[in-house]
């Protein structure tokens, strides 16, 4: 994550492939770190607390990001970028949520 986020960019800045793909990127990479880190966690260690902590830690990883990104060639420091990293970071949380509670269910009703 930190190469994608931190490696200089490109003078080029027009060769998008279309408008807001970074944002689309910031959102995506986020929101499969924060799934990745939930579905590790056993059944019970599944608590608001662990939540807070991977959503903190996606916070502090995504705003140490974009601030030094201002320092770095062809690169800017944007408060959008940093608000998809959280929308995705809360995203990942919840599907990983909702997924591992779906599939404890299953595994409740195959045992009977």
């Amino acid at each position: 994550m930190l190469f994608l986020f931190l490696s200089p960019g490109s003078p080029k800045a027009d060769t998008w492939f279309f408008v807001g793909e970074d944002k689309v990127a910031h959102l995506g990479i986020f929101l499969i770190w924060s799934f990745l880190v939930v579905w590790s966690f056993e059944r019970s260690h599944l608590s608001l607390k662990a939540f807070f902590w991977v959503l903190s830690g996606a916070l502090i990883f995504g705003l140490m990001t974009e601030w030094i990104q201002g320092y770095v060639p062809y690169r800017s420091s944007d408060l959008m970028d940093f608000m998809f990293d959280a929308a995705g970071a809360v995203l990942g949380l919840f599907l990983a949520y909702f997924m591992k509670k779906e599939l404890n269910l299953a595994d409740k009703k195959f045992d009977k």
